[in-house]
């Protein structure tokens, strides 16, 4: 049994001489403590970063005003599950939705606290059903639109426009390619 006082040897010569060891009084916890480590293997971060403080972040896409409508109908239905409301939103990170989120709530806290206060019955089937409806609307819409502009008369106008660009292009190609032709047709003589 150890002794926390300082031990003497004897040396090699028969002096007498003060153990170094027996200086340094070492806890038991220590001792496991540092047994412990002793025996783990070494981890070795292989990316080769400095935690991830020097980490690149994508920028995220900015969000559509029609995004943000679906935001709020999932939030209303699923609440600030953000796992779940990226089963809704498959082309964003749980990130990306939870910093949506973090910035509504900064900027229209009503309209967050709205949504959660008259939450919706939970059915996720439901609410993917609703947002497809949603997105098919939007498509018609556009199409719609689309083909409103296609009838009106400046669309008209403006491939009306374009045709005349490209007609002119090729005439002017043409009148080129026929001076090409007088200069490679004339005797040396004709040409200053």
């Amino acid at each position: 049994e150890e002794m926390p006082v300082p031990q003497l040897k004897v040396g090699p010569n028969g002096e007498l001489v003060v153990d170094e060891q027996s200086l340094v009084v070492e806890n038991t916890a220590l001792k496991k403590g540092r047994e412990a480590v002793a025996k783990r293997r070494v981890l070795v971060d292989e990316e080769g970063q400095m935690g991830g403080f020097y980490k690149k972040r994508t920028k995220s896409k900015d969000w559509t005003s029609v995004e943000t409508l679906k935001f709020y109908k999932a939030l209303n239905t699923v609440g600030t599950d953000f796992s779940l409301m990226h089963s809704v939103f498959p082309k964003r990170s749980r990130q990306e939705l939870k910093m949506k989120f973090k910035k509504e709530e900064r900027v229209n806290r009503w309209l967050v606290e709205k949504a959660l206060k008259f939450h919706q019955e939970y059915d996720i089937e439901m609410l993917r059903q609703e947002l497809e409806d949603f997105d098919r609307d939007q498509e018609r819409i556009r199409e719609e639109a689309k083909k409103e502009r296609k009838s009106t008369g400046s669309y008209k106008r403006r491939i009306a426009r374009k045709r005349m660009i490209v007609r002119s292009i090729n005439m002017q190609s043409e009148s080129e390619e026929d001076e090409e032709e007088a200069v490679e047709n004339c005797a040396p003589a004709e040409v200053e």
